[in-house]
C-alpha cells in the first residue's frame, strides 16, 4: 500500500476530497485494526461485517474487491473500476477532472 500513501499524499492539500477505505474481509477485527494503524495512511478507514451483504456493499453494488470509485460529494458515482490508485494513472487524471467540475 505504499502507492496509496504517495497517492493520498499528492491530494492532502485539497480539502473536498476524501479518501475512504473500506474493508470487506472476514478476518478478525483487532487484527484488521492493528494493521491498518501500521500503514499511516490518510484516509477514513471503514470495516464493513458482512462483507458483500453489508449495506455499503449493497448501496454500491459491489461484488468483489479491490475496487476503485470515485464518489462526488452528493454520494453520486462520477467513475467506476478506476485502476489502483497510484500517481500517474487513468485513477489520478479522472480525480484532477471530477475536481475540475469535468
Amino acid at each position: 500500500m505504499p502507492a496509496l500513501a504517495e497517492f493520498q499524499e499528492k491530494f492532502k492539500s485539497y480539502t473536498n476530497v476524501l479518501f475512504l477505505n473500506i474493508a470487506f474481509e472476514d478476518h478478525d477485527f483487532d487484527k484488521w485494526k492493528r494493521y491498518i494503524a501500521t500503514l499511516k495512511l490518510r484516509s477514513v478507514q471503514l470495516y464493513a461485517e458482512g462483507r458483500f451483504e453489508s449495506d455499503a456493499a449493497k448501496a454500491y453494488a459491489l461484488e468483489f474487491c479491490p475496487i476503485f470509485m470515485i464518489i462526488n460529494r452528493d454520494g453520486t458515482i462520477y467513475s467506476t473500476r478506476e485502476q489502483p490508485p497510484e500517481p500517474g494513472t487513468r485513477t489520478e487524471a479522472n480525480l484532477r477532472k471530477a475536481l475540475a467540475g469535468h
